[in-house]
């Protein structure tokens, strides 16, 4: 039997995003992006699938990370996690196991960087900040375990304390930090 969407035709496979655009992830077209449909849905994803003591969305995780880079970074640290926007979050311990994931997300952030003027590739400085906000986060909203997290050997957890907030305030702060870089 094939897969679904090779019966289809993946130019059918769609979705409506909240702006109302139809939008075919497998297919992304630069175009059809915007940034309140990124800022509504990342405010809507929860980190770490949901296992955080308290909702804690994505859209809040992406404007931290935007504040501890460099300016000439922020922008592409407030998208790091964009293509979550229209393909959800997969845990990352499991995304190489999906067949096709890791292509898929690498498209669809091509896309996005084009959007926004960005490079195709995600400078260092956003991927050291995305480990010292995991490992922020995992200290402050994640149950205690004694088990190391590889990834997060040698990183140090920000100072600062975490306090998750609800959507509706995790859209309207990533859409300020979004004009603050923008304009």
């Amino acid at each position: 039997m094939g897969h679904p969407i090779h019966k289809l035709g993946y130019e059918h496979a769609w979705i409506l995003t909240h702006t109302g655009r139809r939008f075919t992830p497998l297919q992304p077209v630069a175009a059809d992006i915007d940034i309140r449909d990124i800022a509504h849905a990342l405010s809507n994803v929860g980190r770490f699938a949901g296992h955080t003591h308290h909702f804690y969305s994505v859209a809040q995780h992406s404007v931290h990370t935007s504040q501890i880079v460099a300016p000439e970074n922020a922008l592409a640290a407030l998208l790091h996690d964009a293509t979550e926007a229209y393909i959800a979050d997969i845990a990352s311990p499991i995304k190489p196991f999906i067949d096709n994931y890791i292509d898929i997300e690498g498209r669809l952030w091509d896309c996005i960087a084009d959007r926004y003027g960005l490079a195709r590739k995600l400078p260092a400085e956003v991927k050291q900040a995305d480990l010292v906000m995991l490992a922020t986060e995992r200290r402050d909203l994640m149950p205690d375990h004694p088990d190391e997290w590889p990834v997060l050997r040698g990183i140090q957890p920000l100072p600062m304390q975490i306090n998750p907030l609800l959507p509706g305030a995790a859209k309207t702060l990533f859409l300020q930090r979004w004009k603050e870089l923008t304009q």
